[in-house]
């Protein structure tokens, strides 16, 4: 059996992930300050835009720099037409606690200070706590309020803890005032907006024989806002904030001869790919003038899955504030481009975000603890109210398939609106079709114009000939043909406006006149559904505003057949 009591001091370090503690600077107010902690069970410390930024990240690494394998790879980087910059997709993140995996910590250099523990700069200008603020296992210390380091990711810890996957797991460290010890907890993890908390594990005990794992956990946890930027990660609090970067990106790297960064992320078990690619292999090389080597460098991701998986050659920068931008051309010969922020997750592989959706390449298993991977959200807006139970019943594979047939659905149905040149805008992440009323109805009125039913005549043809196809069979349970309105005029008026208009649509796509045969009426007149909804759902611009006109529109909405998915 072997025991373990958190929150002892550090005297050595040794393999088990202790190499080169990771340094954040620290900044704090007594404890007496409520601003600081919000009460006895949470601590809380949060970001005052007016506190300065202490930053100890530098590294050898050349942001900006195109690297990709000069041997075999001649083309230039191909970018995204698309304007999107790293604070864009930063501020759309869903952050899950993966994001975090890695080893963060400070480049450490020769300050006098040992290299396993905190840098001068940070024991210099961090703030200090007494140690019963951050978690009663520090009591009687005087220690860090932010941590000097951050280990999470199955590959990167080195105890029985990862095996139990209902948590994600981490260590986090802190510096004890005037002492070159610092003092640590294990803890599980968990993020909620650009908020992280730890909740330190009192003790825990594993049978090595029996494989059995128990732990306790402390009453109070410990939150800290957060932002990424890249591989660096910056910790705040209401009198600053300190810059933590992954140990892959510093200068103290005993484990290598050479200044490199190199990761293999393969697609992780549910993750939706970016394309097809099923494996990303990163390598950078620098010399020892920190000066990018290409004969040492290579950028390659692999399609496709088994014996039909292919390596294509490509090319790829990562910016400083995060932009991971790649290009690369596939088996077909066609170049294919993204604009994504990375974050490296050391050992345990990479995930790429594009704001909407991250995408797993993660060597390890993953915890099922907040998974990340597919979600109800995903679903958009695809699942009915009545179906929502189901999903709890589905596995992660059912959800995977109904996740790809639903994107493979709405992919066809674009083909099949641009090539009739069918003005329909279709919302990727609800599912919604949307139909501009204008074209439909004349001003106030309910009936469709011969403008109208021209144009929802070519609309119903092609989205019938999509759900016709035999892969989708069974896959939709009804469609909501929705009404919406603009905010003029009462509520009831526009409720019964809307209302009409739906009922109109339906109308004509189940009549003679509609361009679609007797069968696929059949099945469209169990399947539509009218709902008017006034102006329940107005669309609103940059600002706030209600956009009237892009709120006066019909839309489609398809729903899914959960319990044909179980089938």
């Amino acid at each position: 059996m072997v025991d373990h009591i958190i929150g002892k001091s550090i005297y050595r370090i040794g393999a088990a992930g202790l190499i080169g503690l990771f340094l954040s600077g620290c900044a704090v107010k007594d404890s007496s300050d409520s601003g600081t902690f919000t009460d006895n069970e949470t601590t809380t410390v949060r970001i005052d835009e007016a506190a300065d930024e202490i930053d100890d990240s530098d590294t050898f690494f050349a942001f900006g720099e195109e690297f990709y394998n000069s041997k075999i790879y001649t083309e230039d980087l191909v970018e995204p037409d698309n304007g999107i910059t790293a604070g864009d997709i930063y501020r759309e993140i869903e952050y899950v606690p993966q994001m975090f995996y890695g080893d963060y910590r400070l480049n450490h250099h020769d300050d006098g200070v040992p290299s396993s523990y905190a840098s001068k700069k940070f024991l210099d200008t961090c703030e200090w706590t007494t140690g019963e603020n951050i978690t009663p296992l520090f009591e009687s210390k005087e220690v860090s309020v932010l941590p000097y380091r951050i280990v999470s990711g199955n590959a990167e810890l080195d105890n029985a803890l990862i095996t139990d996957t209902s948590h994600n797991w981490c260590q986090v460290y802190y510096a004890v005032k005037d002492d070159f010890e610092g003092v640590y907890f294990d803890a599980a993890l968990d993020v909620e907006g650009n908020t992280v908390t730890f909740t330190p594990v009192k003790s825990w005990s594993f049978d090595e024989a029996s494989a059995d794992l128990s732990y306790e956990f402390e009453e109070g946890s410990i939150s800290y806002d957060f932002s990424f930027a890249g591989p660096r990660l910056t910790l705040h609090s209401d009198s600053g904030s300190y810059t933590l970067i992954e140990r892959d990106f510093t200068d103290w790297k005993t484990y290598v001869s050479e200044k490199t960064v190199s990761v293999e992320g393969n697609l992780s078990e549910n993750s939706r790919a970016v394309d097809d690619i099923s494996e990303i292999d990163i390598s950078v090389s620098f010399d020892d003038s920190n000066d990018l080597n290409l004969k040492k460098s290579a950028f390659t991701v692999k399609t496709g899955k088994d014996a039909s998986q292919k390596t294509c050659n490509g090319i790829a920068k990562w910016d400083e504030d995060g932009l991971f931008t790649f290009s690369y051309r596939n088996e077909e010969g066609k170049t294919l481009s993204h604009s994504m922020v990375l974050f490296y997750c050391g050992f345990d592989g990479i995930i790429l975000s594009d704001g909407k959706r991250n995408y797993y390449y993660l060597s390890t298993f993953l915890s099922s603890a907040s998974i990340g991977h597919y979600s109800i959200e995903d679903l958009g807006m695809n699942v009915s109210e009545e179906d929502q139970d189901l999903l709890q019943n589905l596995t992660d594979e059912e959800i995977a398939t109904i996740l790809e047939t639903r994107e493979d659905l709405l992919s066809d149905f674009a083909e099949s609106f641009t090539s009739n040149g069918i003005a329909a805008d279709i919302d990727e992440d609800t599912g919604e079709i949307l139909l501009d009323s204008s074209i439909l109805f004349a001003s106030n009125k309910s009936s469709l114009s011969a403008d109208g039913k021209s144009a929802l005549d070519a609309f119903i043809s092609a989205f019938t000939s999509v759900i016709s196809n035999e892969k989708y069979d069974g896959f939709i349970s009804r469609v909501e043909v929705q009404g919406h309105t603009d905010t003029d005029g009462s509520y009831e008026m526009n409720k019964d406006l809307s209302q009409k208009r739906a009922e109109s649509v339906i109308e004509y796509c189940l009549s003679e006149e509609a361009s679609i045969d007797a069968k696929m009426r059949s099945e469209l007149e169990s399947m539509l559904v009218p709902v008017g909804y006034s102006y329940d759902k107005p669309i609103c611009d940059a600002d706030g505003n209600v956009d009237k006109a892009a709120s006066r529109r019909v839309e489609f909405v398809f729903y899914i057949n959960l319990s044909g998915s179980q089938d």
